[in-house]
């Protein structure tokens, strides 16, 4: 069953899946194989979706998504498909179909991740599959070193799990691959090297972790640290003075009903049950102070007195703005995520 914590956003998830993922499916038999008669062997075959039993259907958009995630793969790595061999298909797929699949694929792994904890359980199965893929697409590439379904694979992964601008990026997911990458033999000696690099940042504060320590200091030069804050949830924001974009996630922060009661931000933060910390990480303090009597004055407004952040040593912040949110251990239940996905959590949380 779906935790009842997640059921308000699950609902409001399932005609999206639906809509969204499932018209593009070939599921009509319910079969996660592809059969190409050889009378059309030589064209290009539809990517195989899997098809989630009714069941699983009905028990709502995350338990959907953690199956269809889970299976994702097993058709398109069935060898019993029959497909043309062609040196511009990956398994008979276009590259086309192949990265419309990979971003179906995100899509439904940022559903299942709208419940950390679920996401966490099945993170396991995730990477089995994900480990499966990478052992085809090295397997093409040792038979004929100008199969590109590696190359391929890499892209797409990083566009939509590792790009700051994609909507589901998602650095456990992109770590475990970058960590597979890095050590693979098919893989040129310096882009590993970039993938290392690319999973260390991904290693660090990763989903279900406890968030790294670090002080703050706010405008009267009070230093006060991240695990000192007491509060149920704990959203962490960077930010700059004079970011747009940052300006208009404050604003859906501070307009949007909070909890399932209709509770504004402000007024869960007078309660205790959320705190904000808004941290400024570049060296620019003084355009910082200037700025900062913008800020909302119920929240935790600082910057990095030290200089540690910046370095990538405790949080990798690839762009700003980048949100999280911790619980009262502090321990991470997303990171760099969304506004409406963190707001749409607390909603069915609190």
């Amino acid at each position: 069953m779906v935790p009842k914590k997640i059921q308000v956003f699950a609902v409001l998830l399932s005609a999206a899946i639906l809509l969204s993922f499932l018209p593009s499916c070939s599921c009509g038999s319910g079969s996660t194989t592809e059969s190409v008669s050889p009378a059309v062997a030589d064209r290009p075959v539809p990517f195989p979706f899997p098809e989630a039993p009714l069941l699983v259907r009905n028990q709502g958009a995350v338990a959907m998504a953690g199956y269809l995630c889970e299976h994702f793969w097993d058709g398109f790595l069935d060898t019993s498909r029959v497909f043309p061999l062609s040196d511009t298909l990956l398994l008979g797929v276009t590259e086309g179909d192949f990265k419309k699949a990979v971003e179906n694929y995100a899509y439904l792994v940022d559903v299942l991740s709208s419940d950390p904890e679920v996401f966490i359980l099945q993170s396991g199965a995730l990477f089995s599959g994900l480990d499966r893929l990478l052992e085809r697409a090295s397997a093409l590439r040792a038979a004929d070193s100008s199969s590109v379904m590696l190359d391929r694979l890499a892209e797409y992964m990083s566009l939509y799990f590792y790009d700051p601008n994609s909507p589901f990026r998602n650095e456990n997911i992109y770590g475990h691959l970058a960590s597979a990458l890095a050590s693979s033999p098919f893989v040129d000696e310096v882009i590993r090297g970039r993938y290392r690099f690319e999973a260390g940042l991904c290693a660090l504060n990763p989903v279900g972790s406890t968030a790294s320590d670090f002080a703050f200091s706010d405008r009267a030069g009070r230093v006060s640290n991240l695990h000192g804050m007491d509060a149920d949830y704990v959203i962490m924001f960077f930010s700059n003075p004079g970011c747009e974009a940052c300006r208009q996630i404050i604003d859906r922060l501070v307009s949007s009903p909070m909890d399932a009661s209709g509770h504004s931000l402000t007024e869960l933060i007078a309660a205790g049950r959320i705190a904000v910390l808004n941290i400024y990480i570049d060296s620019d303090i003084e355009a910082w102070k200037d700025y900062s009597s913008s800020y909302p004055s119920d929240w935790h407004n600082g910057y990095d007195p030290y200089g540690i952040l910046r370095d990538n040593s405790l949080y990798a912040v690839r762009a700003i703005p980048s949100l999280y949110l911790l619980d009262s251990e502090k321990r991470v239940l997303f990171k760099d995520a969304v506004p409406e996905k963190v707001i749409a959590y607390l909603q069915g949380v609190l």
